[in-house]
C-alpha cells in the first residue's frame, strides 16, 4: 500500500509541476483583456487568437473572444466563440445571453427537429455539470487521495483510517474520472460547426457543379456528417437544425 501512496505523490507533483507552466499563458491573457477594455479590439483579438492557436483552452478565453469578435461586427465568429465557451462553462448565463444576442443577428431562423426522448435524457443528464467542473472535481479527489497518502507515509493517521479513506477517495475519483472522460468524449465526438462566409450554397455532391438545395448565412450552427475531398478542396457534409442535408466547403464553417 505504501508504494501505491508513493506513486500517487509523483503523480500529484507531476500535475502541479505542468499547472506552473500556465502562468505566462495566463499573463498574457491578462495582456488581451487589457486591450479589451481599452476598446482596442483589434489588438485584443490578435492577442486572444494567438492564445488560441497556442492550445490554451478556456471558456474565459472563448467568451472573451466571442465578445471581441461582437464587437468588431463578425457575427459568425462571434457566434462560434460563445458555443465553445459554452461547452465548457455549460449553464453560464452571461455566455447564454450573449450567445442568444448574437444568434439575433442571424438571419437564418431554422425549427429544430424534437430529439428522441432517450437522446434527451442522455443530454440532460450530461448538462447537470460543466466539463470545468468535473475536471476540477477529480482533481479534487485526487489530490485528496495524494495528501492522505502522505500522512500515511508519514505515520500521521492511523493505517486502518487511512486505508478506508484511500479506498473511498479512490472509488469517489475513478466515478467522477469516468464521467468526466465520457463527458469529454462525448465533446469531442460532437461534430458541429458555425458558418462564417457571409452566404453560402449547399450542394447536392461535393463540387461547384452540383444542384444548389438551400442557401444559408454567417452564424447559422451546423452538424457534420462527413467530410470528403474533391479536385482538392475538402468538402463537408452538413445537417440543419430541420434535418435538410447538404455538401458545402470545410472553409465556410468554423468548428466548436
Amino acid at each position: 500500500m505504501k508504494i501505491i501512496s508513493r506513486l500517487i505523490l509523483v503523480v500529484a507533483c507531476l500535475a502541479l509541476s505542468g499547472a506552473e507552466l500556465r502562468a505566462d499563458e495566463k499573463s498574457r491573457f491578462a495582456e488581451a483583456n487589457k486591450f479589451y477594455n481599452d476598446g482596442n479590439y483589434a489588438a485584443a483579438i490578435e492577442k486572444y487568437r494567438a492564445l488560441d492557436s497556442a492550445g490554451y483552452q478556456s471558456g474565459e478565453l472563448y467568451y472573451n473572444m466571442g465578445n471581441t469578435y461582437y464587437k468588431l461586427s463578425q457575427t459568425g465568429n462571434a457566434v462560434l466563440y460563445y458555443e465553445k465557451a459554452a461547452r465548457l462553462l455549460q449553464g453560464d448565463e452571461d455566455v447564454k445571453a450573449n450567445l442568444e444576442l448574437a444568434q439575433l443577428k442571424t438571419k437564418d431562423k431554422i425549427a429544430e427537429v424534437p430529439k428522441f426522448f432517450l437522446s434527451k435524457i442522455t443530454e440532460d443528464f450530461f448538462a447537470v455539470f460543466s466539463q470545468t467542473f468535473l475536471g476540477i472535481l477529480t482533481l479534487i479527489f485526487f489530490y485528496a487521495l495524494a495528501a492522505v497518502a502522505l500522512l500515511r507515509l508519514r505515520n500521521l493517521l492511523p493505517s486502518s483510517l487511512a486505508g478506508v479513506l484511500q479506498i473511498v477517495l479512490l472509488v469517489l475519483f475513478i466515478i467522477s474520472a469516468a464521467i468526466f472522460g465520457a463527458k469529454s468524449y462525448r465533446e469531442a465526438s460532437r461534430a458541429e460547426a458555425v458558418v462564417l462566409t457571409p452566404t453560402v450554397n449547399a450542394k447536392n455532391e461535393p463540387r461547384d457543379a452540383g444542384q444548389t438545395l438551400f442557401i444559408i448565412h454567417e452564424g447559422l450552427k451546423v452538424d457534420l456528417t462527413r467530410t470528403q475531398s474533391e479536385q482538392g478542396d475538402v468538402w463537408i457534409e452538413i445537417r440543419l437544425p430541420d434535418g435538410n442535408k447538404g455538401w458545402i466547403r470545410r472553409t465556410d464553417v468554423g468548428l466548436i
